[in-house]
């Protein structure tokens, strides 16, 4: 997944393999709410 946050740099997020599908699943789901969060800031 590619995150750009405005006015900032571009970062490219990449669980390792290791990680469960559904742990991944849980952490994208959080870091696309703090990026909504930091948007609407």
């Amino acid at each position: 997944m590619k995150a750009r946050i405005p006015k900032h740099r571009e970062f490219i997020i990449d669980f390792p393999k290791e990680v469960s599908q559904e742990k991944a699943d849980e952490g994208w789901e959080k870091l696309t709410a703090l990026l909504e969060d930091y948007k609407k800031a």
